[in-house]
């Protein structure tokens, strides 16, 4: 019984282990074949708002982890009434209408075939 149980416990460990190893590996070569010049990717709503608010957590919680900041950015964000929200939701359109417009001139002037 107590030998089965731990046998267990060691695979799940084991288990747990090995996808964050190929995540990093894979993060890394993909990372490095990126293209400097494309266009840099559409921001959501929800980084945006955090772009704004970000400076006055870090004033209100000076001696906080980037974690414990992470988490009280996270948090307004849930807690933030739908004015708010709808005022991101529309910056992050924007956003996303920058991108595909600056990706297709990139793709038009030939660039990517460049770097490839």
């Amino acid at each position: 019984g107590g030998g089965g149980g731990g046998a267990a416990g060691g695979s799940a460990k084991r288990g747990k282990a090995a996808p964050k190893s190929s995540k990093s590996a894979t993060a890394k070569k993909a990372s490095s074949a990126k293209d400097p010049n494309a266009p840099k990717r559409a921001l959501t709503a929800y980084f945006l708002f955090a772009n704004d608010r970000r400076a006055q957590v870090t004033l209100d919680m000076p001696d906080a982890t980037f974690g414990d900041r992470s988490r009280a950015l996270s948090q307004a964000w849930k807690q933030a009434d739908a004015d708010t929200r709808q005022r991101y939701e529309a910056l992050a359109a924007a956003e996303r209408e920058r991108y595909a417009r600056q990706m297709a001139e990139y793709k038009e002037s030939g660039a990517q075939d460049a770097f490839a």
